[in-house]
């Protein structure tokens, strides 16, 4: 990674000024303010191992197709004159796994609870434990999200309760 000298300077400055307003962290500040005046470019990049990998928009959008497909899920259900057809717990959303499914997973959080979208699918535990499957999750969203975008876009928000069991009954994707 190449910085150029304003580019450091502006980082550099930007650092002196975290090092006063944070202390306890002032430390790393000094630390990070050091590399950039000395230009030790193979440590450039210890400043930005805080950051995790950029999702794609389109990996961002999926997230959003996931949360709208289950909100529309809830939302169907709850319209249903006779409930008794669909097993209510088959419609919670599980989250995403957190080892193997992490960068979907925080952005639902972000999603749910920083932006305060899609209230039917906050868990009622803690918000940092929660949407959390435990297990792989993605690929089964992909198969129910290809069944529900099957439906024609004017109905897939007022589901009746055969669409929401064929929702709910999409095959489980093998792992090759």
């Amino acid at each position: 990674m190449n910085l150029s000298k304003i580019q450091r300077l502006f980082l550099y400055n930007q650092y002196l000024i975290l090092e006063k307003l944070y202390p306890e962290d002032a430390k790393l500040y000094s630390m990070f303010r050091k590399v950039l005046n000395d230009g030790y470019t193979l440590e450039y990049s210890t400043m930005f191992q805080i950051f995790d990998e950029e999702m794609t928009e389109e990996e961002c959008k999926e997230v959003y197709d996931i949360l709208d497909m289950y909100h529309a899920l809830y939302n169907s259900f709850d319209r249903l004159p006779d409930k008794s057809l669909i097993d209510k717990d088959k419609i919670h959303f599980d989250g995403f796994d957190g080892n193997n499914e992490s960068e979907q997973r925080s952005y639902a959080l972000f999603l749910i609870y920083d932006l305060g979208k899609y209230e039917k699918l906050r868990d009622v535990k803690n918000k940092y434990d929660s949407l959390n499957s435990h297990s792989w999750r993605l690929d089964k969203y992909r198969t129910m999200l290809s069944v529900w975008k099957s439906i024609p876009i004017e109905n897939r928000y007022e589901l009746n309760a055969q669409q929401i069991q064929e929702i709910l009954k999409a095959p489980y994707p093998k792992k090759s």
